[in-house]
């Protein structure tokens, strides 16, 4: 709770209950009076005046508070609606920072997979004779032995390579 509105709260109840005691002294002077005049006596209303103008000071007094306690509401709900305000931004930040991790991530595996597939397809069977080659050509002339094909080795090795022209 904001100072003010504890301030203006106390305030005007304080000042309320002191009104309310220079009411009832005004009210016990008005009745002296009035029995005074019925007497025939002069009626002394000076009191009544007085507890009047307590009663109005300290209703003023507590109109006052009233005014600070309402300022000081409208503060807090400026405050309070300011920081959810706040919240909701930053909620929403994070959702567009998740929402970017996401997409980002989404785009590395879709990328991952097309190179994987493209990779796949584009190597076929021609290229894996090809690679089979090579790599045996750099084995036998870094250990300098010489590297022989079975009859069946060598067929299949013929086979893949028409199949790779034939698909050219």
């Amino acid at each position: 709770m904001n100072v003010k509105t504890m301030e203006g709260l106390a305030g005007a109840g304080v000042n309320l209950k002191n009104s309310g005691t220079s009411y009832r002294v005004y009210h016990a002077a008005k009745i002296e009076a009035d029995l005074a005049e019925i007497k025939g006596e002069a009626a002394n209303t000076d009191v009544m005046e007085r507890a009047l103008g307590y009663t109005n000071g300290f209703l003023e007094d507590a109109s006052e508070y009233t005014d600070r306690a309402a300022e000081g509401t409208r503060e807090e709900a400026e405050k309070l609606r300011e920081e959810r305000l706040e919240d909701a931004r930053e909620k929403a930040r994070e959702r567009a920072e998740n929402r970017k991790e996401e997409e980002a991530a989404r785009a590395e595996k879709a990328k991952a997979e097309k190179a994987g597939t493209d990779k796949a397809a584009g190597t076929g069977t021609d290229g894996l004779a090809e690679n089979s080659e090579s790599i045996l050509k750099n084995q036998s002339i870094a250990t300098g032995a010489t590297v022989e094909l079975s009859a069946e080795g060598q067929k299949l090795s013929d086979a893949m390579k028409g199949i790779s022209r034939q698909t050219e």
